[in-house]
């Protein structure tokens, strides 16, 4: 499935727009409407989900299909989009081919040739933010003379109509909705997943994970079987949807340390394959079901300096472990120097009881609390963690089920890239951008390991909340 998907995103919709280049938009709006139309279907006969799909309300479906066709850059899944990229595919071909008239007839323009253009120009400039590159330019003659490649121009435009297309559904939906928080969650970085290719252990995801994770970022029903109903956990059902979204808060959770595990997996996966840095305990080489190897407090006061509390100073409440022994999630070595950096992953809910106003207006406001309360944990065992946080020896990893990481995990894997392509003679200039593609790397293997994740707790949940007809899945392990 993961393999006949990316099939689809590298032929679908961009052959359709690399063939509408240099054509009017009204000749093809028509075709273009029914490729994205027939794109949607035949992706959700893929994954299985047209039942579920064909079950919501009208509003719902729509949100659904316009998250298909939205860019990445947008919280879509970007497999659709033909309609989107008509205007800028229709300005840039014809930028490119006055440009290559222009360098035999240097009086060409194309106002003369194509009047119609330059209204398609203004059209685009209407839905464009007043800082967007294309308003630089007024008229399409302009745009000939301009810098702007076809290609750049194709962007550009694509951009403006994703934008209208994106506020539209937070105006629909409103500033305080699930819908909502789960767009504005999934934005940029947060869909690195959508990347990951089967070639590679640590990106492979097996099929109940990708639809599990596609109907998550459409907000599709996570189950076969019925509407809203009671959670075990006595949750009513307007609070129990069938999306899902209350099964990362469900008291009755089982899988939230299995859900950090999978974030670690993945992360431990790239760095064992990398120069200079050395995971920490034992190596795994064909699983991505696996438990990395867990130094305690104890071996970073050795090895890192950590200033651990006296426990007769602060005594240890009951049932927790004493400072000493308490552990991290994972940990590695740099070659140079020897030095151990230490980790701690949390997942989170993007969306809790509490946050759902915020979550709607700022992307990564979960992660960020997840970060301050590891912080705050750790305080209470090690006295120095302030200091050693900033050297980056001991670093909190929190993400969402949305695939937003935080700013803590965004350093950390900047600090990876760094610590495995210091660059030549200490410099920090990338030079042959190994260490961008690293950090790319390693972003799209923790989202693939953040959809491990997420299958894992919403099986779970189904299976609690449909216990006479769980989900249709037989792949809920990862080997």
């Amino acid at each position: 499935m993961q393999a006949i998907l990316g099939t689809i995103r590298a032929t679908g919709a961009a052959s359709f727009t690399w063939a509408a280049r240099g054509v009017a938009p009204d000749i093809m709006e028509k075709a273009a409407r029914r490729v994205d139309e027939e794109l949607f279907r035949l992706v959700l006969g893929v994954l299985g989900l047209r039942e579920r799909h064909d079950r919501l309300g009208e509003q719902e479906r729509a949100y659904a299909e316009a998250r298909f066709n939205l860019s990445a850059r947008k919280g879509g899944l970007a497999l659709g989009g033909c309609v989107a990229a008509l205007r800028g595919g229709y300005l840039g071909g014809l930028v490119d081919l006055a440009r290559s008239l222009r360098a035999f007839y240097n009086t060409f323009l194309l106002s003369n040739l194509m009047p119609g253009a330059d209204a398609v120009l203004q059209e685009v400039r209407q839905d464009c933010d007043k800082d967007a590159k294309l308003m630089d330019y007024e008229d399409i003659d302009a745009l000939v003379e301009g810098r702007r490649t076809g290609k750049a121009i194709q962007h550009d435009a694509s951009c403006a109509y994703n934008d209208i297309v994106f506020k539209g559904l937070i105006e629909t939906w409103g500033p305080e909705s699930n819908r909502t928080a789960c767009l504005i969650g999934s934005q940029g970085k947060a869909s690195a997943a959508l990347r990951a290719g089967a070639r590679l252990i640590e990106t492979r995801l097996q099929d109940g994970e990708m639809r599990t994770n596609y109907a998550l970022m459409m907000c599709l029903p996570q189950t076969e079987h019925g509407p809203d109903r009671q959670c075990t956990c006595g949750a009513a059902a307007d609070a129990n949807p069938q999306e899902g979204w209350h099964a990362f808060v469900c008291i009755q959770d089982s899988q939230r340390q299995a859900a950090a595990t999978d974030s670690a997996a993945a992360l431990v996966a790239v760095l064992q394959g990398l120069p200079r840095v050395t995971p920490f305990g034992r190596p795994f080489v064909n699983r991505i079901n696996y438990r990395p190897d867990e130094p305690t407090f104890e071996h970073a006061a050795q090895h890192a300096g950590a200033a651990l509390i006296d426990e007769d100073a602060q005594p240890v409440a009951e049932g927790a472990a004493a400072p000493h022994k308490r552990r991290f999630d994972t940990a590695y070595r740099t070659n140079v120097g020897a030095v151990f950096k230490y980790v701690d992953f949390k997942k989170v809910a993007t969306i809790n009881n509490g946050n759902l106003k915020e979550a709607c207006r700022q992307q990564g406001v979960a992660v960020e609390a997840g970060d301050k309360g590891k912080f705050n944990s750790y305080r209470k065992s090690i006295s120095n963690l302030d200091e050693l946080h900033k050297r980056g020896v001991i670093n909190f990893a929190s993400s969402d089920y949305c695939g937003m990481i935080s700013e803590g995990y965004d350093k950390l894997l900047k600090m990876i890239a760094t610590d495995a392509y210091p660059g030549d003679f200490g410099s920090n200039v990338d030079v042959d951008g190994l260490r961008s593609m690293c950090v790319s790397r390693l972003r799209v293997a923790v989202g693939a390991g953040i959809w491990r994740a997420n299958h894992k707790t919403l099986g779970a949940w189904a299976k609690r909340a449909y216990p006479v007809g769980p989900v249709n899945d037989n792949n809920n392990n990862n080997n």
